[in-house]
């Protein structure tokens, strides 16, 4: 049985699927991949265009390995294979866009008070400190929502350094899992928060404290 390698799908992508597209919808493609979801208006805002829509109107008539995600919004999310070999030749050929990319969508959707993602994409542009930024403005909100295991993840995504060199977490009982070691399996396994009266304890599910 003939199978392929991630080489060879690229290969073809570049060479039968990228390379054939007209200049606007190829610059489109490598710009806009970075986004997990294609919103129309967003990615106005971040690539400073004004026809987005209809480049992914178009992008979609050509059967360009994009899925429609939200009909009546038109909002749409590149095939995963696409969007990694897209991924692939941005940071390879222009590394400094892929990060400014990730840079402005994170400014972008923190204006937009869209937490998750404005972190993330600070993360992925490696601003770390504009991430820590961010957490220590909301990290509480999100765990007194139940949103713990979204703060822990951000968290674990900063460098070990920062962690545990910077003590001002939004959530003390997170940083001091990290800071014991505990890591995101540990707390993914449910390190219950002993916010008893007058205990600051941490204790975990075999209750050793």
């Amino acid at each position: 049985m003939l199978t392929l390698s991630q080489r060879d799908v690229f290969r073809y992508l570049a060479s039968e699927v990228y390379d054939k597209q007209p200049a606007d919808i190829q610059s489109f493609l490598l710009a806009s991949n970075i986004l997990d979801e294609l919103e129309p208006e967003f990615c106005d805002r971040l690539l400073g265009l004004a026809n987005s829509r209809k480049l992914l109107n178009d992008i979609e008539s050509r059967n360009l390995f994009t899925n429609r995600i939200d009909g009546e919004k038109a909002w749409y999310r590149y095939h995963h294979l696409f969007r990694e070999f897209l991924q692939a030749k941005l940071l390879k050929e222009d590394p400094e866009q892929f990060s400014s990319l990730h840079s402005k969508a994170a400014s972008l959707f923190e204006q937009d008070q869209r937490w998750n993602d404005a972190i993330t994409h600070f993360l992925k542009a490696r601003r770390y400190d504009q991430a820590m930024r961010v957490i220590k403005t909301v990290g509480e909100d999100f765990h007194k929502s139940g949103k713990w295991a979204t703060v822990s993840k951000w968290i674990e995504a900063l460098p070990r350094d920062m962690r545990l060199s910077d003590p001002g977490y939004p959530v003390p009982e997170l940083a001091t899992g990290i800071l014991l070691g505990v890591g995101l399996a540990g707390l993914g396994a449910y390190i219950v928060l002993g916010r008893r009266k007058g205990s600051r304890k941490v204790k975990s599910l075999d209750g050793a404290a």
